[in-house]
């Protein structure tokens, strides 16, 4: 069914190519979504222009509907994560202006606390081509950066009202002169997030609201970009926030709920930059600092008070540092590039828990010496090769070799461009703090988890001066050794284990055709993924993985005509097992159909000009659960105004 639906959605797109009839030969800049550059990498892209109609949304529900990639969501302003092509959400690197932000903690990012407004660009790098940016990915890496290159002074502010009492305020104003560009971003959003939802752990099921649901979070983000001479370059980027929320219960505590849940996540980041071109040789010199902290808090209600039950207190601070050289032509045809890092993270989790007669969390630190060695060689204008290799010292520990190689193959005829992409990588990923020294369950003799990984992309475009139609398909495999999972014990309180083998294998598909008639424009596009990421040890063996579907698939549609803009966007996930045994009923998630709707109107008023949205997401008020037990928000809007002056 769902390569019926592939094939029929290129065989409609190359048909619309040859037939479509369009009597204006000029085309504007329209966004596009999901597409591979034209290098050896395979990525994908979303913008500034992209990220700049979806302020207000957080950055996980852009990738979820505009690319191939897995959003787990714990619940609506709950914690949010993504993964590649059947991996974990620790495989995923995620990156800000060439600083690591994963917690050094618990291994992974919280998109939830990724605000689209902050970021002028997000590059998604798949599989081994994330060895570019950093290791550990071994299901790929996120790369979000700011890049202001405005000239001239600039205010935009956005007001958002939407249902469950969401309300957002986000002004941004960018200060330019020549040599000295400065852009501030400030941001404050709320909701109540009490939803309405059918509640289908009960008998009969009934219609009721999710209580203890809302959430506060603000914060700011400053650039500034210096131009010291023409070869020096320097930028400062400085980002603050915090999110307070409470946790909702879960479906099966629902009536049952004496307890409050409470967290609150604080960050500061910051990173500073020097860059220096002479020649063919570019200079990169940065260091950075990623403070994270979080604090969480179960209080149950009894008749003599509040009694906290878990009060935990996690902080960790890291200090990233970088050195790095170019050169873009050591030889005829050959470049080069090496990377030196070093990294330095300390972490200290305290944790009270009524229940418990051990003290809980731990103090530890890590030090990384991270080594990085690249060459790009091109044959000629069709042939390109890559090798990379990486080498990293962690507490006293070398790692093996990480080698990557690449061929990238392109041949142009007429208005057709067709690249063929192909790559061999091996990656490994160390255990996180929480994995080695959480006291009680952490375990100090963890091996690093081990990964291979093969891919091979075919991408064709073709361009006229009156329509554009790109398509791609990419087929992988990658194999995971020593998968670190964490299991419950007969004491009470669960460890991590080097316990599987997993292989994950599948395709990724693209398409989009965009064009302009008359006052007419019009973008359609889409994504379909296959994934099969079976676990391969143990009484398991053959098994998919739990919150993998094998089929995710995702639709977007644009018009737009002088001052209006309409947009569709089609979002289905397959069905989840949440059992390593694959159990069906009743753990297995069932399949679900997203549908999002958005209309927009510009007016023009003298130099500024004022935009109204209204946003309708979930349409059809389908009833879905990302994650077992945690319900999502049906049918809901928002409003959305917003001035550039």
């Amino acid at each position: 069914m769902k390569l019926t639906f592939l094939i029929l959605f290129l065989i409609i797109a190359k048909n619309t190519i040859s037939q479509i009839n369009i009597d204006t030969i000029n085309i504007k800049e329209v966004i596009i979504k999901d597409s591979f550059k034209d290098n050896l990498e395979i990525t994908s892209k979303i913008d500034k222009q992209q990220l700049l109609s979806n302020s207000t949304e957080p950055l996980s529900r852009l990738i979820a509907k505009n690319t191939s990639l897995l959003v787990k969501d714990y619940g609506l302003g709950s914690v949010s994560t993504v993964t590649f092509r059947g991996t974990n959400a620790s495989h995923t690197q995620v990156s800000w202006n060439g600083i690591n932000i994963n917690s050094p903690m618990l291994g992974v990012a919280d998109f939830s606390l990724l605000p689209s407004f902050l970021f002028d660009n997000v590059d998604i790098l798949y599989g081994g081509s994330s060895l570019k940016e950093t290791s550990g990915g071994l299901g790929g890496a996120i790369v979000i950066s700011n890049k202001n290159t405005l000239s001239k002074n600039k205010i935009e502010l956005t007001q958002e009202i939407g249902s469950f009492s969401t309300y957002g305020t986000y002004l941004s104003i960018n200060l330019g002169k020549k040599e000295l560009k400065s852009n501030t971003r400030v941001f404050l959003k709320s909701s109540k997030g009490d939803f309405e939802f059918t509640n289908t752990s009960v008998i009969p099921i009934e219609n009721t609201r999710m209580p203890n649901s809302d959430y506060l979070q603000y914060g700011f983000l400053q650039n500034f970009n210096y131009k010291l001479n023409k070869t020096n370059f320097v930028d400062i980027n400085i980002w603050y926030q915090q999110k307070d929320k409470n946790i909702p219960p879960i479906l099966t505590n629902l009536y049952k709920q004496n307890y409050t849940e409470y967290q609150k996540d604080n960050t500061l980041r910051a990173v500073g930059t020097w860059k220096k071109y002479y020649n063919n040789i570019t200079i990169k010199v940065f260091s950075g600092v990623n403070f994270l902290q979080l604090d969480y808090l179960l209080q149950h209600h009894t008749l003599l008070g509040d009694v906290s039950s878990v009060d935990s207190k996690s902080n960790s601070s890291s200090s990233l540092n970088g050195f790095s050289v170019k050169q873009s032509e050591i030889i005829k045809g050959l470049s080069g590039e090496f990377n030196l890092n070093y990294n330095y993270h300390k972490a200290d989790i305290s944790a009270f828990e009524r229940s418990e007669k051990y003290d809980t969390g731990f103090v530890n630190t890590r030090n990384e010496l991270l080594l990085m060695l690249n060459s790009d060689y091109k044959l000629n204008n069709n042939f390109l090769f890559r090798f990379l290799i990486r080498k990293e010292f962690i507490d006293n520990i070398w790692s093996d070799f990480t080698p990557y190689f690449g061929v990238f193959w392109n041949t142009k005829f007429k208005n057709n461009i067709l690249n063929i992409r192909t790559s061999l990588s091996k990656n490994h990923h160390f255990p996180s703090l929480n994995d080695l020294y959480f006291v009680p369950g952490g375990n100090p003799n963890l091996l690093p988890e081990n990964g291979f990984t093969s891919d091979l992309n075919l991408e064709y475009i073709k361009k006229t001066d009156k329509l554009e139609f790109k398509a791609s398909i990419t087929g992988f495999y990658s194999e995971i050794n020593n998968w670190i999972l964490w299991k419950p014990t007969s004491f009470g309180y669960w460890t991590p284990e080097n316990v599987s083998l997993v292989i994950s294998r599948g395709i990724e598909n693209y398409a989009e055709i965009k064009c302009q008639f008359n006052k007419n424009e019009l973008l359609f596009s889409g994504n379909y993924s296959y994934v099969l990421s079976t676990n391969e040890s143990g009484i398991n063996k053959g098994k998919q993985l739990i919150y993998t579907p094998k089929h995710k698939y995702n639709i977007l549609a644009e018009y737009s005509r002088d001052k209006y803009k309409f947009s569709w966007n089609y979002l289905y996930i397959g069905n989840q097992y949440t059992t390593s045994d694959n159990s069906v009923y009743p753990y297995q998630l069932q399949y679900f159909i997203l549908n999002d709707l958005s209309i927009s109107k510009s007016f023009k008023l003298k130099k500024s000009i004022l935009e109204f949205s209204i946003k309708a997401n979930n349409f059809f008020n389908v009833a879905y659960q990302s994650i077992i037990n945690r319900p999502m928000s049906g049918r809901n809007y928002s409003l959305i105004i917003n001035f550039r002056l």
